[in-house]
């Protein structure tokens, strides 16, 4: 290979380049399907695109690529490709940012029985109440408008 390039252009043939792949090049998902796993995390609920709970990390991500293209990628290349359409991979808070402990508390003991036992009585199911992963309501990608919980 460099014997070649001495042949064709001399000592020129053998000045350092830019070594790798270029930016995009050799990439596991299209532009197309980059574009449509982006509008899906940003501007749908995780429920909407069959995926559990109220944010969604980077397995989910995974799983979403995986179901939709059958491509498995690691949670590093997920990592990078969250981070190319500028957003970053968020760990999960333990508490609310603006939490109310007498709304907290109402929730708990009175609205969610209640919804769980009208959904028992029309042969549905309620899920438990979860305490971790909330986001204010400002932040892109939630679907805090849908889901108004103390």
């Amino acid at each position: 290979m460099w014997v070649e390039a001495f042949r064709r252009k001399g000592n020129r043939g053998l000045n350092a380049r830019k070594r790798g792949r270029r930016p995009d090049e050799q990439k596991a998902l299209t532009a197309r399907q980059q574009a449509r796993v982006q509008r899906a995390v940003i501007h749908q609920c995780p429920e909407q695109v069959a995926l559990p709970g109220l944010v969604v990390d980077p397995p989910q991500v995974r799983q979403l690529i995986r179901d939709w293209f059958g491509i498995g990628l690691s949670l590093v290349t997920i990592g990078k490709y969250v981070r190319s359409w500028g957003l970053s991979p968020q760990k999960p808070i333990r508490k609310a940012y603006e939490q109310d402990p007498e709304a907290v508390t109402q929730w708990l003991e009175v609205t969610h029985p209640a919804i769980a036992k009208q959904a028992k009585a029309e042969g549905g199911v309620a899920k438990p109440p979860r305490r971790t992963r909330s986001r204010p309501p400002s932040t892109p990608g939630t679907c805090n408008e849908k889901y108004q919980r103390p």
